[in-house]
C-alpha cells in the first residue's frame, strides 16, 4: 500500500487490548453525507477490514494519497451480534474533493447516544451493548437507522500504541 498511515488504520481492525470507555452523553446531530464502501460478511472485524481495503484501493485508484480525515464506520446489523451476517459500510465524508461519486449516503442525524472508547477496535461491541443498556434505563430506544463509530484517532495518530486508539461510537435514539 503506498501510505503506511492508511496500513496502519487498517491493521489495527485486527488487533486486540484493554478498552475505556467515558461517560454515556446524548448529543444532537446533523446529517452527514458520506462516501461509503458496503461489505457483508460473518465477522465484523473481517468485513470491517475489507470494506476499509476497498476504499483504500479505490482512492489509490484515483491516485488519492490519503482518506479524508474524518472516517467514519457504521453499522447495519446489530453490532453486538457477532455470531450472525453482518452488514459494515467504511465512509468517508462526501465533498467537492472526492474524485468519484456513486455511493453517497446520508446518515440520520437527531438524537443520539454517544461514548468516547479507548483502547482497540475488539471492544467495540461491549461499547454498543453498554449504549444499548444505556438507551434501556433512560427510557430510550434505538433507532433503525444503524449505529456508527468516528475514528478519532487511529493507530498512525498514537505510534500503532492501540491502547491509545480513540473512536467515538454512536447509537441514535428517540
Amino acid at each position: 500500500m503506498k501510505n503506511k498511515n492508511l496500513y496502519m488504520f487498517f491493521l489495527s481492525l485486527i488487533f486486540t487490548g484493554f478498552a475505556f470507555a467515558s461517560e454515556v452523553k446524548v448529543v444532537n446531530l446533523e446529517p452527514k453525507s458520506v462516501f461509503a464502501i458496503q461489505k457483508r460478511g460473518l465477522c465484523y472485524r473481517r468485513v470491517a477490514l475489507s470494506a476499509w481495503g476497498r476504499l483504500a484501493g479505490l482512492f489509490s485508484l484515483f491516485d488519492f494519497r490519503d482518506l479524508p480525515a474524518e472516517k467514519i464506520g457504521r453499522y447495519l446489523d446489530d453490532p453486538t451480534d457477532v455470531s450472525s451476517l453482518v452488514r459494515y459500510e467504511a465512509c468517508v465524508l462526501d465533498n467537492e474533493s472526492l474524485p468519484f461519486g456513486g455511493c453517497s449516503k446520508t446518515i440520520a442525524g437527531g438524537r443520539h447516544l454517544m461514548l468516547t472508547h479507548v483502547g482497540p477496535y475488539e471492544m467495540l461491541p461491549a461499547v454498543y451493548k453498554m449504549l444499548f443498556e444505556s438507551a434501556a434505563k433512560l427510557g430510550l430506544s434505538a433507532r433503525s437507522t444503524g449505529c456508527f463509530d468516528i475514528y478519532v484517532k487511529g493507530p498512525s495518530d498514537v505510534g500503532g500504541c492501540l491502547d491509545e486508539m480513540e473512536t467515538r461510537c454512536y447509537l441514535p435514539v428517540e
